[in-house]
């Protein structure tokens, strides 16, 4: 059923990328169980560089930045929310089409109880007047206190050794997970 959610979340965010001429998001979530604290979700967020505007910031660097509205519903009640920002890397120059191949990704958790709720995204590009791309899907979240439970499956793009503890570090390293549920031919 999440696979179905998923891809009629993609499907909806590219067609709506294709008619905001410009923004291209692909979203995923994963749900996971701390024993004797509660469920989470994290979510997953690649933003194609080539769908967002760069303008130089105060380094004197090019740099997109994409605004995020997240909600987390029962119904008309909010449980959860989140509004914020977040940047691309720093370019020093946009002429030669980096920001071509530059894509860059964002990463939440959201302490969650058990239940079934409608996730709410807004995202826009904060150097655009463009209307935002607006989805929503159906989530369960649905871990026993009293029985043995298994998180979701992470697949991850890459891995390294974390020298200072960020929302990606896990056990000593900083995993970049995979916003896709497959890998592709040209990954070994």
């Amino acid at each position: 059923m999440k696979k179905l959610y998923l891809l009629t979340a993609f499907l909806f965010l590219t067609a709506m990328a294709t008619f905001a001429g410009g923004l291209r998001a692909h979203m995923n979530y994963s749900t996971f169980f701390i024993p004797g604290e509660s469920p989470y979700i994290e979510t997953y967020m690649l933003v194609e560089g080539n769908g967002t505007t760069f303008v130089k910031n105060d380094n004197n660097k090019f740099q997109a930045t994409i605004e995020v509205l997240v909600l987390f519903k029962q119904g008309d009640k909010i449980i959860e929310f989140n509004k914020y920002e977040f940047n691309s890397p720093e370019l020093t120059d946009t002429l030669n089409n980096v920001h071509n191949m530059i894509n860059f990704m964002d990463q939440q958790r959201y302490m969650i109880p058990n239940g079934d709720y409608t996730m709410e995204y807004e995202i826009s590009d904060k150097n655009t007047d463009q209307k935002p791309l607006k989805t929503s899907q159906k989530i369960s979240v649905n871990y026993a206190d009293n029985a043995i439970s298994i998180s979701e499956i992470m697949l991850i793009d890459s891995y390294s050794d974390a020298k200072e503890q960020s929302m990606l570090t896990r056990g000593g390293y900083n995993i970049i997970p995979g916003v896709f549920n497959f890998y592709p031919d040209s990954r070994n």
